[in-house]
């Protein structure tokens, strides 16, 4: 997958925009997570980035995600969709 950036929208408070930044270009990788849910630690790196977690199906993601970042996030979707699970974790089938 290529490169995926998004611009700050004006006016965004945000850390990365109050340092200065017009916003973000990211590589994006897909992984098979193998683990147990216990195994997240959000707090493991301080500061957290996240304060919560949940599993949810690939497509949803786009919904999920603030209005400025969506079109980045329906790129990723769009790239690993072939790779997305059926079933989430923990459920039957």
């Amino acid at each position: 997958m290529d490169w995926v950036a998004y611009d700050f929208p004006p006016g965004h408070g945000g850390s990365k925009a109050a340092g200065g930044w017009r916003g973000q270009k990211q590589v994006w990788f897909a992984f098979r997570f193998e683990g147990e849910d216990e195994d997240f630690d959000l707090s493991a790196h301080p500061p957290p980035e996240f304060e919560a977690w949940r599993w949810a199906q690939l497509h949803e993601a786009a919904d999920l995600i603030v209005p400025f970042k969506r079109a980045a996030y329906e790129r990723v979707v769009a790239a690993f969709g072939g790779l997305a699970a059926s079933r989430l974790p923990g459920t039957p089938g």
